[in-house]
């Protein structure tokens, strides 16, 4: 195990990304752009438009008479860029990357660009989520003006903003919201001290992510609606939700948000997937401290990873305790037939 620790990858998911995207984009190191469709085109080309805003309305560059795959080199770096893809009778889709690289955050992504089952497209520079903010120097808190982004919603309790706060620089003008989701009867410290102590024969990880994503549901339901308001109620700013890892209750409220937008139930399970994909490199580093600190890799590694069981646990209990979806938003969630309409005219595009 000692050898395997420090020089081979440790087994955990998330070698590959389980995105996948009718239309999607890719940078290499050496900025060179590509984009390209898992979907059967027809012959004739198509036309793509880049833009530094997230709705192409102001093109910048034109690439007519265009055939995908397309290489697209020579952009700035620094910058964002959405492409907007036409192809004769067919819907015309944005795309751009999902993931953004930002100084010591590894899961920072952009919820936009995906198809609802109405055929709408989700608002790429709306919605974002992200693990914690603590690295972030001026110029990335600059980013995020920059993209829109006017709300940040922490989901992480006293201790750990404490430990890692968010330096939100006031002179943006970005609101900071707290909503905390922890259990207040242990301490993160007694978490931590617990897991070093645990043997697989005595502690189910996997049982226990699955239990706290039930708790979800119910018991910290108040700050997911909370949430969902601070996101139904933010005009024209952009909100981002994160957490520690943004992994588990940032993966939870991004959910019951595409969800929400009508997102098919395959796609939302491939985004909430994606942390494993994002956080692969994270957690290798994560595991080989552990292991020196004497934690077993068999209990941290079910703390560590994202599984559809944990996801599916939560939904399993909204259908257990109230029936169906839609009740929950109702009855727990205090959110309206009028309020879901409002979110989808503020979110989703029409292609």
């Amino acid at each position: 195990m000692l050898y395997q620790v420090l020089t081979k990858t440790i087994p955990i998911q998330g070698k590959t990304n389980p995105l996948t995207e009718d239309y999607w984009l890719q940078r290499d190191r050496r900025g060179t752009y590509t984009l390209a469709s898992l979907l059967k085109l027809p012959t004739q080309a198509c036309e793509v438009s880049l833009g530094s805003d997230a709705q192409v309305a102001s093109p910048e560059k034109r690439y007519p008479n265009s055939q995908l795959p397309l290489q697209i080199r020579g952009l700035d770096l620094h910058t964002r860029h959405f492409f907007e893809i036409a192809i004769p009778e067919q819907a015309t889709r944005i795309v751009a990357l999902r993931n953004i690289s930002l100084k010591g955050s590894h899961n920072f992504r952009d919820l936009g660009g995906y198809v609802t089952e109405a055929g709408y497209q989700v608002r790429w520079g709306s919605l974002f989520r992200s693990d914690h903010l603590f690295g972030l120097d001026r110029a990335d808190w600059q980013k995020l003006k920059t993209w829109g982004i006017g709300h940040i919603c922490d989901l992480r309790g006293p201790e750990e903003r404490k430990s890692k706060p968010d330096h939100v620089p006031k002179d943006l003008g970005i609101v900071y919201h707290s909503l905390p989701v922890y259990d207040p009867s242990q301490s993160l410290k007694e978490f931590l001290r617990m897991l070093r102590k645990a043997r697989p024969q005595d502690f189910d990880g996997h049982a226990y992510m699955q239990a706290s994503y039930r708790r979800f549901v119910h018991e910290f339901s108040g700050a997911f609606a909370q949430f969902l308001s601070i996101v139904l109620e933010s005009n024209t700013k952009g909100v981002l939700v994160h957490c520690t890892g943004g992994k588990d209750r940032t993966g939870f409220a991004s959910a019951l948000l595409l969800k929400i937008l009508g997102v098919p139930e395959q796609i939302i399970r491939q985004d909430y997937m994606a942390s494993n994909f994002y956080r692969f490199q994270e957690n290798q580093s994560i595991l080989r401290k552990a292991y020196f600190l004497g934690v077993s890799l068999e209990v941290i590694i079910p703390i560590l990873e994202v599984r559809e069981a944990y996801l599916q646990a939560a939904f399993d209990e909204i259908e257990e305790k109230f029936g169906s979806f839609p009740a929950f938003l109702s009855q727990q969630l205090s959110l309206n037939a009028p309020e879901i309409k409002a979110l989808k005219n503020r979110f989703l595009r029409k292609n």
